[in-house]
């Protein structure tokens, strides 16, 4: 299930939100979990201040949701989280072609082929990606590497993009992930 990741602003002096009255938006993210509402967050176990602070820094977030676990590759549930123009992003934690992490990926400015959207490219492969779809695009000309390339050029499936999330902050400070 695809769904918007793009989350607003920047990060403010002193965390993420105001605590107690009425909240405002929290910088980086869609908004707090709405109380009584039936949208599915799931509470992970990592702060507000573990996601990226810095333009073009991408980290990986361990979320211990159950549907993302995966024993060989994705133990702890992980995904990649980034901060581009202010705004966060947040996508499966590894390449859909060669599963290498996103941690070292390269973050790159709107193309034609993205629209207004920023691009992600995988550093082993080069495989490139709309950042707030998920969707594949033509490459960025990120060259990868020789292993990389040699994984890429004997994948047989056709690409069909990135899992993307929408975040959200609890008033505990703890990152809500929509799956």
């Amino acid at each position: 299930m695809r769904g918007p990741s793009a989350l607003a602003a920047k990060r403010g002096k002193g965390g993420l939100g105001s605590k107690g009255g009425s909240k405002p938006p929290n910088p980086g993210f869609s908004a707090p979990q709405p109380s009584g509402s039936s949208s599915k967050f799931f509470k992970t176990p990592a702060l507000a201040t573990s996601l990226p602070a810095e333009d073009g820094a991408v980290a990986l977030l361990e979320t211990m949701a159950p549907p993302l676990i995966n024993a060989g590759t994705n133990p702890n549930g992980a995904i990649a989280v980034a901060r581009f123009a202010g705004k966060l992003f947040a996508f499966q934690s590894g390449c859909e072609t060669c599963q290498f992490p996103f941690k070292k990926a390269k973050l790159l400015p709107a193309a034609e082929d993205s629209g207004e959207d920023p691009r992600l490219a995988c550093d082993f492969c080069g495989c490139t990606y709309n950042l707030r779809t998920g969707a594949p695009l033509k490459d960025a000309g990120v060259s990868g590497n020789v292993m990389g390339k040699m994984v890429r050029s004997t994948n047989t499936k056709g690409r069909s993009g990135v899992r993307v999330f929408e975040l959200a902050e609890d008033d505990k400070g703890r990152v809500l992930l929509k799956l």
